[in-house]
């Protein structure tokens, strides 16, 4: 708690907020400085000071301690939102340079309030943990898994085709669905819906528009029934045929 204590110090305005709930507010994603750059952090130490080997390890563990915090999802371990914004971002201008698409799933656990009004808190977040675990387990080395808030989360998949992102997501989609989560002496079962977006590689669209594409998708998947995937737009958006489109899967 020291750290948080040193950082209300030197770094935070809003001087009220105790150390516990700056760690609170910090691991739910809710940064109270705007865009601390870590790696501008300096030690006076001086040089022939023996101490300064302990310094540096102790601020490297800082370093890391804090980019977890700020990145990262404490219950789940995943990244968080503000680490989803620069992924995405990064993801997007990358496949631009190598003229490759990229597809963004929204995903949300049905009837989540449900959940936690029934069996409490405590259930919501194995659950949580649960669908977290199954997910995991039905992306790709190379996609980004990121829970951006609450009973939401995105993965972000470079260098996938619409229909191949679409099969994808029902993997996942059906996975779950068929998955038991035990919960004390009872089970239970859920569900998520899911909306896809997929930048295709002469297609120019900021990250925003794809994320907006991917929650319109989300939108239409839970109003049209929930426990589906949804993919925004038809694949003939693309300007391709279906055979090349066939044969880029």
């Amino acid at each position: 708690m020291k750290i948080f204590e040193q950082l209300l110090e030197d770094y935070v305005v809003d001087k009220d907020i105790t150390p516990q709930a700056l760690h609170d507010k910090i691991g739910a994603g809710l940064v109270y400085w705007a865009d601390l750059d870590l790696q501008s952090l300096e030690i006076d130490v001086e040089p022939t000071n023996n101490d300064r080997i302990n310094m540096t390890a102790a601020m490297q563990n800082l370093l890391t301690v804090l980019s977890q915090l700020i990145l990262e999802d404490s219950l789940t371990g995943l990244f968080n939102r503000r680490y989803f914004k620069r992924a995405l971002k990064s993801e997007m201008e990358r496949n631009v340079r190598e003229h490759r698409p990229v597809g963004l799933a929204v995903i949300d656990i049905d009837h989540f309030k449900r959940i936690n009004d029934t069996w409490g808190h405590n259930v919501g977040d194995e659950v949580l943990k649960a669908v977290t675990m199954i997910m995991n387990r039905n992306v790709r080395q190379s996609d980004t898994l990121i829970r951006i808030g609450g009973e939401e989360f995105a993965v972000v998949m470079p260098n996938i085709r619409y229909q191949a992102a679409g099969d994808a997501m029902e993997r996942l989609r059906a996975d779950i669905a068929n998955s038991i989560i035990p919960v004390d002496s009872d089970e239970l079962r859920t569900s998520v819906s899911i909306g896809i977006a997929v930048r295709e590689p002469n297609q120019i669209i900021h990250a925003d528009e794809l994320y907006k594409q991917a929650d319109q998708a989300l939108y239409q998947a839970k109003e049209t029934g929930r426990n589906k995937v949804v993919l925004y737009g038809p694949p003939a958006s693309t300007g391709l045929s279906s055979s090349e489109r066939e044969a880029l899967l």
